[in-house]
């Protein structure tokens, strides 16, 4: 990966952490196609991983912070307005500007710029006019647990009651979908949700009987059957394509159209397309 291509990975992600295993992609994980195991600076591929860090790291358009666990992260600036907005939600030093400058000496030293120092008028505009739900629907995959939160997993409290007193059923995770299916049609639902990723930020929420990829609103939803995944994409046009076989017109200007996975190929140039403007749709 070149350096132009790392700043590219990160402005298709939003969030990248430098090379920790998270939430989130990780830029050195990207670089080397495995998770980096201790320090990336001892991998054969260090210095690959050094020039894309450093490359990032002096982009302007990227806020170099600690916000996914207190680890190296960078925020592209589309999502500062939604972190300025949700700022109360996260620890007040994992919001610092980190900047690394060399020292009269010769040393490398990190220096932080405390929040809200370094955000400007414009973010600070922008994000006074965006709604909680909005920035939250951005930057929900990297909120930090409440230490209230917390401490009731630490109790593990009874599972919750319905009305007539029988334990209520637990909501679905994504991985209870695929449970005893076959091991490709999760690849094939990773290269999908990997590419919208690179178009930007994107929630998974598992229902009982689908997973909804949502950015605002939803932008399509996954159905796991047997042999194939069932990918139903919003859309403000009809698709003339052979790979649509079922399509409901559900208002004047949307479109529900559904189209057949079985292989990662199948999340094509063609799909990633669509992807893209039904993504545009529900910002």
């Amino acid at each position: 990966m070149t350096p132009k291509q790392a700043i590219a990975f990160v402005k298709a992600n939003g969030v990248v952490l430098e090379s920790a295993t998270g939430s989130v992609p990780s830029l050195a994980e990207a670089i080397v196609g495995e998770p980096v195991r201790g320090r990336w600076w001892s991998h054969p591929r260090a210095s690959e991983i050094l020039a894309a860090t450093r490359a990032v790291r002096g982009f302007a358009d990227v806020l170099v912070c600690r916000i996914v666990d207190g680890k190296v992260t960078y925020l592209h600036r589309r999502l500062w307005p939604a972190l300025v907005r949700l700022a109360k939600r996260f620890p007040a030093d994992r919001l610092a500007a980190l900047r690394e400058v060399h020292t009269p000496k010769g040393r490398h030293e990190v220096q932080a710029t405390p929040f809200p120092d370094w955000v400007r008028e414009d973010v600070q505009r922008t994000a006074a006019a965006l709604s909680e739900a909005e920035a939250l629907s951005l930057l929900a995959g990297v909120l930090p647990d409440s230490s209230s939160t917390a401490k009731r997993a630490r109790r593990a409290p009874r599972p919750p009651l319905t009305g007539s007193g029988r334990v209520a059923a637990a909501a679905p995770t994504v991985n209870d979908h695929f449970n005893n299916k076959g091991a490709g049609l999760r690849r094939v639902y990773d290269r999908l949700v990997a590419a919208v990723r690179k178009i930007g930020p994107v929630r998974e929420s598992p229902k009982k009987t689908s997973i909804h990829l949502d950015r605002v609103t939803a932008l399509a939803g996954v159905q796991v059957r047997k042999e194939c995944l069932i990918l139903t994409i919003k859309s403000d046009q009809p698709i003339d394509s052979p790979r649509v076989f079922k399509s409901e017109h559900n208002s004047a200007n949307r479109y529900h159209h559904e189209v057949k996975l079985t292989a990662p190929t199948d999340v094509d140039a063609e799909l990633r397309g669509w992807l893209k403007s039904a993504y545009d749709l529900s910002g």
